[in-house]
């Protein structure tokens, strides 16, 4: 429903905003959307304290309040009031009276039910799990990355970098060296023993008999 609001054209809404008697079903509906909205009865008295409200542009425009409106926000009280209302309209006579009184009448119906569905006194829990509203995530700073994410990122590639070496390295490349040391010692020896089988022969005489 809320998505319903946001799509209304400023042409649309100004059709309401017109009207200088409005029916009794304008004045009601869009009496309920304030109340739902945080807004007081005493400040919604008379249709031209309504559209004071529909004239607020900024953070106070109609339909950017509609969006973050969640149904833990509003006062169960005024739900009540707000139910007790609208029951007494039909939602096909709201809709041939203008569109946008009809896309309003939907969405203070909707989340004043939803607003009726929970405790009547809520606690933290409630508020934070957002049962029935949108969960608000924490706004972004310029830029869309936060200090945690930074943060968490440069301690992951922290983490990568300082990675114990592989057990037994060490052990290995000593036992490598002393292979090879062994090996070039064993061809060194055979080389000397090579060397004493290349001698010449000793003398005949050496061997003549007596």
């Amino acid at each position: 429903a809320a998505l319903e609001v946001q799509k209304l054209s400023q042409q649309t809404i100004a059709i309401l905003k017109s009207y200088n008697r409005p029916p009794d079903v304008v004045v009601q509906v869009m009496r309920s959307v304030f109340l739902l909205l945080g807004n007081t009865s005493q400040e919604l008295d008379s249709w031209p304290d309504i559209v004071i409200q529909l004239n607020k542009i900024g953070k106070e425009n109609t339909k950017r309040r509609i969006q973050c409106r969640i149904p833990e926000d509003i006062d169960y009280m005024a739900a009540r009031k707000v139910e007790l209302i609208l029951c007494k309209y039909d939602e096909e006579l709201v809709f041939d009276t203008t569109q946008a009184l009809g896309v309003f009448y939907n969405w203070a119906e909707c989340i004043a039910d939803e607003r009726l569905a929970l405790p009547e006194v809520l606690t933290d829990k409630h508020k934070s799990s957002g049962l029935f509203g949108a969960a608000r995530p924490p706004p972004l700073p310029q830029g869309g990355m936060t200090g945690n994410s930074e943060s968490a990122g440069s301690s992951s590639k922290k983490k990568k970098s300082s990675k114990p070496p592989p057990a037994g390295g060490k052990e290995k490349k000593e036992k490598e060296k002393k292979d090879k040391k062994k090996k070039k010692g064993g061809k060194s020896e055979g080389m000397r023993v090579g060397a004493d089988q290349n001698m010449p022969p000793p003398p005949k005489f050496l061997f003549n008999e007596r």
